[in-house]
């Protein structure tokens, strides 16, 4: 494990969680105004949800990269 690979799993990870991060806020902006219909907070619910499953899967190549394993198929 070089230190190169440590540095680009460090900065996937904080992308991964400013982009969820983003999502959470404009969620919660989302719902706290009156004028938001329910269709588009739904579509809102369900990007945030899309992104963190992508920051999960992020992370977890990065650590088996950093490991040497596979990831699953």
């Amino acid at each position: 494990m070089t230190m190169l690979q440590l540095e680009k799993a460090r900065v996937a990870y904080h992308k991964s969680c400013q982009r969820e991060q983003a999502a959470l806020d404009k969620e919660k902006q989302a719902n706290d105004n009156a004028e938001t219909s329910p269709e588009k907070k739904q579509k809102i619910t369900e990007a945030k949800v899309k992104v963190h499953e992508c920051a999960n899967i992020i992370v977890i190549q990065k650590i088996q990269g950093l490991l040497g394993r596979s990831t699953p198929t």
